[in-house]
């Protein structure tokens, strides 16, 4: 956890339906926590990803066709977006991915779902001073189950905002 996590902390979900082999996205406001005028930003100590079949929240997505794959990115941006972003992306927050495959019997081979970058993986954190911040999910193959949920749960404490905070966040983030 981050060193800035001594001041109490929150959670803050969202979530976004994928519903195929395209990009969907879902806006999350944050304008409660953060206020621009006091000087009011948002930390991000840790993040947690879940990816749920939209009518069986115990599995999910998964492949009911011999020698299939599916993948499925997600990302959580501070900038709205019309595609996944790479880690050279000032506005991303947290990505990873998800990917299945079956064997040519229809068995399941493999199950893999890793977080790319988390705020966790940081010193103090990941700051935000953004009113908004943007989910994103793209998959290269439609779930045999139908549509499915990307959801997360990041944990969060607000901090008045430095001169130093002020400079990193210019520096780090678009």
């Amino acid at each position: 956890m981050s060193k800035r996590a001594d001041k109490g902390t929150f959670i803050i979900r969202g979530e976004v339906l994928q519903t195929g082999a395209a990009f969907e996205s879902a806006t999350i406001d944050l304008g409660a926590f953060v206020n621009a005028l006091d000087g009011a930003v948002l930390f991000v100590h840790g993040i947690e990803f879940q990816i749920t079949d939209l009518g069986s929240p115990e599995s999910g997505p998964y492949l009911s066709t011999d020698n299939a794959t599916l993948n499925v990115g997600f990302d959580l941006t501070t900038q709205e977006q019309t595609t996944l972003v790479r880690l050279t992306d000032k506005s991303l927050i947290a990505s990873g991915r998800l990917g299945t495959s079956t064997s040519d019997t229809g068995g399941v081979v493999r199950v893999d779902q890793h977080l790319d970058m988390g705020p966790q993986n940081w010193v103090e954190g990941y700051m935000l001073g953004v009113d908004s911040i943007y989910l994103g999910t793209d998959a290269d193959s439609t779930s045999s189950g139908g549509s499915y949920y990307v959801a997360f749960a990041m944990e969060c404490s607000v901090h008045k905002m430095t001169t130093d905070d002020a400079m990193n966040l210019a520096l780090s983030q678009q």
